[in-house]
């Protein structure tokens, strides 16, 4: 895990507007994302934690602590009688997850 400085953010979200986060960084694992949480907390900066951006509209003047991009991927289902929980991680492609629940649902 590598935190950038001054990233903007408007790459990352849908609506491609906004300005820089001081601090970035994507996680691909449990284990980066408690570092990255432990940097937040050293510098003393809040933290927001980003998925797809689909959902994100980011300020011009942008974000004065810590952006965590998601990129934690994984689906996984448990089966109990006709009831089906599917779990799936922050960083997982949504197109992705609806198709593998409807395969799942539909099996």
């Amino acid at each position: 895990m590598t935190i950038l400085e001054n990233i903007s953010l408007g790459q990352y979200t849908t609506f491609k507007v906004g300005g820089n986060a001081r601090y970035f960084c994507a996680v691909k694992s449990v284990g980066e994302l408690k570092g990255a949480l432990a940097f937040a907390r050293a510098q003393n900066v809040p933290h927001f934690v980003l998925g797809g951006g689909s959902n994100v509209v980011v300020s011009d003047e942008g974000f004065a602590g810590l952006i965590i991009k998601m990129e934690i991927d994984g689906i996984s289902r448990v089966v109990e009688n006709s009831d089906i929980l599917v779990t799936a991680w922050a960083g997982e492609n949504w197109d992705e997850l609806v198709a593998k629940t409807i395969e799942w649902v539909s099996s």
